[in-house]
């Protein structure tokens, strides 16, 4: 516990695809005021996909740990056979860290949002938007990726997100100087009036 309870802050996993049905796991700090640069936890990993999709709390349970002495490792993701599955990691919020997905696992969950966004339970769909937006705002994701994940609310009714999204966007509008943030902004506007017309309204 010690490694949660003397130092400051908390760990991003990254998660990037490196084979058909395996990933590359490694963590670092999330961006805080204090130089932490090298701050390692002990974190529990469960792992879902698409093909085999489980957020059960035996599906949810962790069999795979990051730790000081191991920060980061490869693993097999079993039941999954083709490159066009996503895989998740810390489904239904199991452990107290956020997540950093490399641009085709984000692309892969995306289109899963846009096709059935019900496969993926509410407080999982709710922490990708969070994360998404989270690590966009200190510079670790592009806010592109964040947008688009919400994408699928200009033709959805998913109120569990909803407030989540408006928070975030309402963060990004008031503080977005940057012309490129501006400029998605006024592309999500033009793309999917109708949900940011609820958003604009808050």
């Amino acid at each position: 516990m010690e490694s949660w309870t003397l130092q400051p802050s908390f760990p991003v996993v990254t998660c990037m695809r490196s084979a058909i049905n395996k990933v590359h796991l490694s963590q670092m700090p999330f961006p805080v005021k204090y130089k932490i640069d090298s701050a390692v936890w002990y974190v529990p990993l469960a792992l879902t996909n698409g093909q085999q999709p489980d957020f059960t709390p035996v599906g949810t349970f962790p069999r795979i740990w990051l730790t000081p002495e191991r920060p980061e490792l490869e693993v097999t993701v079993a039941g999954v056979d083709q490159i066009s599955t996503w895989i998740l990691i810390n489904g239904e919020m199991t452990g107290y860290y956020r997540v950093l997905y490399d641009s085709f696992s984000y692309q892969l969950i995306i289109n899963q949002l846009l096709s059935n966004y019900s496969v993926i339970p509410d407080l999982t769909r709710s922490q990708l938007v969070d994360d998404a937006f989270a690590l966009a705002a200190v510079e670790l994701l592009d806010y592109e990726v964040p947008l688009l994940l919400v994408e699928y609310l200009s033709s959805a009714k998913d109120d569990f997100v909803l407030p989540i999204a408006v928070r975030h966007l309402n963060y990004m509008k008031a503080v977005t100087t940057e012309p490129d943030h501006i400029a998605l902004l006024e592309v999500g506007r033009k793309s999917f009036t109708n949900f940011f017309f609820i958003i604009f309204k808050y």
